[in-house]
């Protein structure tokens, strides 16, 4: 089976009970290796067909975009913060090289 552009990953609580309702509306779909449900449909129609079926979802987002959490690190892989200097520069806002000379 090939899935294209518009192909969605789903779960619910009862996977059989959603891929019969996916096939009855003619959707194909397969099981992932990690307990998902893959078809060529995109999420709005399979989100439509399992409420027709009663059939709450506990997953639904496009195959081909990341989840929100893997999307934010790998937005902030690489824009870890320098560390701080310690002293007491960052306490009064001199820094350490000025001196309080006055």
């Amino acid at each position: 089976m090939s899935f294209g552009d518009a192909s969605t990953v789903v779960r619910a609580a009862d996977q059989a009970d959603l891929a019969r309702a996916l096939r009855v509306s003619g959707l194909a779909a397969s099981a992932t290796g990690d307990g998902t449900l893959l078809t060529d449909a995109d999420p709005a129609l399979v989100g439509k067909v399992a409420l027709a079926a009663r059939i709450a979802l506990t997953e639904l987002r496009p195959a081909d975009g990341a989840g929100l959490e893997e999307m934010f690190l790998e937005l902030t892989a690489g824009s870890a913060r320098p560390s701080q200097p310690t002293g007491d520069a960052g306490a009064s806002g001199q820094r350490e090289d000025e001196g309080a000379a006055a």
